[in-house]
């Protein structure tokens, strides 16, 4: 049978080619072609359908897994039904090579054909079309700021929003509204249109206290009329002064719900004069299952601490059972006290959320909650899109042991190119090596603390909203440290709604060490004593921008480049190879 198929084969291609040969000459003169011999013919078809065979093996399994529509057409004819259109493509391809074999057409292989037979094949078991990709993950925390477009030169947005951006992880939920009357065109202007973590949504006014209303009283139960009631008293007293949209801060994750992932578990409000550093390497991920509430504090080595949320930022478990916690606070308890109380955005206070909130969490709340040290506090700074940093310990720069050396102020200390090189490569070594490491360790000292309102410890410590709300304790630990305990990492919170607050100090890696300026020749100095850079969550402008020299450039930060700010004299920029790029004054010339 083999042999009566090969025979029929070459017949047929015998007789197409003896109908394409003239019996007559082509032109006048020429001689007639003779026909080809029968075994020269066959060798010629045989060596056809060889090479074409060839060349199905080796493109049509891949030809067909690419063009899985044409593949899966031909599925039926191999019995591949219910298999993906990838397996279904690959059956097929099989299927051919095995009747090309049966055929015969595939004897007599060169070396490179039976090399082809030995590849292990099996389309049945190749995994089925990947499914098609799923929604993103959904950010780790959504920042939700409150900002209003007014005629004030902003120029810490730019810098801000790129740190945004460094940061893909999380987001901002920028929700912008007309305060100031500047404009509809305006707000809707989007300010951070290629950074893909940055939601603007734009609200009418109207909009804005409709929202807050309907969710304040949805938790009291007010009537129709008691809500149309709420919405007019929101709107007065926004138009009487809200002037860091206080009021209702710890509840903004509720009243914006509509512009939320569903899936996103922490939320917070933070300020847009800031740098955000690295979040990945700075927040305590690994307690967020054991807080409520995350409130960002500076390092200090005072012992008397107080407590308060910051306006600058403040995170919180996304539920609705945390944002109730918050209306234990009297004034916003029920809509009696809503409509008859003294309102807690008052003149000589607007920063409620630092006073009268931050007492609802830390005395009338049963939530947990962690204070961390979060923000840079240092006279000398440094922020870049890959991280933020304090310079501590900075008036070493320039110190000298030698009476009657001169040396330059700590600013331009800081500015040397010496100086600016090491920096650099102290900011390189950290980015290559650095290691996330737990947040509590078994290096950490911990204890017990009491946490007090009264006139004893409130007394003649300074406070920028009523003496009622404010929280403070006593360190135990920390005056048992070198500094304080200020060169150490300082937590203090509760994990247990009727647990003790407690409060634990964990050493610091101090791995971005410099080297101070020798005053003499090649001397160098010892080991301790030195400036040395502590990284941070984020660096807030607060103070800086009121300062007669404040100004930024219009572009934000370039990768590589470092902002280094002296906050009495200051701002300069430089690259990753120690150029000065930019500089805001120069009061050393």
């Amino acid at each position: 049978m083999h042999g009566l198929r090969q025979r029929s084969r070459s017949a047929s291609l015998a007789l197409i080619m003896r109908e394409v040969e003239p019996d007559t000459p082509l032109r006048p003169g020429f001689p007639r072609r003779q026909s080809m011999k029968r075994g020269t013919r066959s060798l010629l078809v045989a060596a056809c359908a060889t090479l074409g065979a060839a060349l199905l093996l080796w493109i049509g399994p891949w030809t067909l897994l690419h063009m899985r529509k044409d593949a899966a057409s031909l599925a039926p004819l191999f019995g591949t039904e219910g298999l993906s259109e990838t397996k279904a493509g690959l059956l097929a391809a099989a299927a051919v090579r095995t009747s090309l074999q049966e055929g015969g057409v595939l004897t007599g292989e060169t070396p490179q054909q039976e090399a082809i037979h030995t590849l292990a094949f099996d389309p049945a078991n190749l995994p089925d079309t990947p499914p098609p990709p799923g929604p993103p993950p959904p950010p780790l925390i959504t920042f939700v700021v409150l900002w209003s477009p007014d005629h004030r030169t902003a120029n810490y947005l730019p810098n801000f929003f790129a740190s945004v951006g460094a940061n893909p992880r999380i987001e901002i939920l920028l929700i912008k509204f007309d305060k100031y009357n500047i404009g509809k065109d305006v707000c809707e202007q989007e300010r951070a249109p290629h950074i893909k973590n940055i939601r603007e949504v734009c609200l009418p006014l109207e909009e804005y206290y409709r929202l807050h209303a309907d969710y304040l009283c949805q938790e009291w139960g007010c009537t129709e009329e008691q809500q149309k009631t709420v919405r007019e008293v929101v709107k007065k007293r926004f138009e009487d002064g809200d002037r860091v949209n206080s009021s209702y801060r710890p509840f903004r994750a509720e009243v914006f719900k509509q512009f939320i992932d569903d899936r996103v578990k922490l939320w917070g409000w933070c300020d847009l004069d800031m740098m955000l550093g690295s979040l990945d390497r700075t927040f305590p991920w690994d307690l967020v299952d054991n807080y409520d509430v995350f409130v960002a504090g500076a390092p200090t080595g005072n012992p008397k601490m107080q407590l308060f949320m910051p306006g600058h930022m403040t995170v919180f478990r996304r539920t609705p059972e945390v944002a109730r916690e918050f209306l234990k606070l009297e004034e916003v308890s029920s809509y009696d006290k809503f409509m008859t109380m003294d309102w807690i955005i008052r003149p000589e206070s607007d920063g409620c959320e630092e006073g009268e909130y931050s007492h609802a969490l830390l005395v009338l709340s049963n939530l947990r909650w962690l204070r961390f040290d979060a923000v840079i506090d240092s006279t000398h700074h440094i922020s870049t899109l890959d991280g933020v940093y304090s310079i501590e310990n900075w008036n070493w720069i320039k110190h000298s042991l030698v009476d009657g050396v001169e040396l330059p102020a700590a600013d331009e200390a800081f500015l040397r190119p010496e100086i600016r090189r090491q920096i650099n490569a102290a900011l390189r070594r950290h980015r290559d090596n650095a290691v996330r490491e737990p947040s509590f360790t078994s290096a950490g000292l911990e204890s017990e603390i009491a946490v007090r309102t009264d006139d004893e410890i409130v007394d003649g410590w300074f406070l920028w909203f009523p003496r009622r709300y404010a929280v403070l304790y006593m360190s135990e630990i920390g005056p048992t440290l070198e500094g304080g305990g200020r060169n150490h990492k300082r937590y203090t919170g509760r994990t247990d709604s009727a647990g003790p607050v407690t409060e634990r100090f964990e050493p610091i890696r101090m791995d971005m060490v410099l080297e101070p300026l020798a005053p003499i020749g090649d001397w160098y100095y010892s080991e301790h004593n030195r400036p040395w850079l502590r990284e941070s969550l984020y660096n807030h402008f607060q103070n800086e921008k009121y300062n007669s020299w404040w100004t930024l450039p219009d572009r934000p930060l370039a990768p590589g480049e470092v902002l280094y700010i002296d906050k009495d004299t200051g701002a300069h920029i430089w690259n990753e190879h120690a150029d000065i790029m930019w500089q805001s004054s120069w009061p050393h010339s």
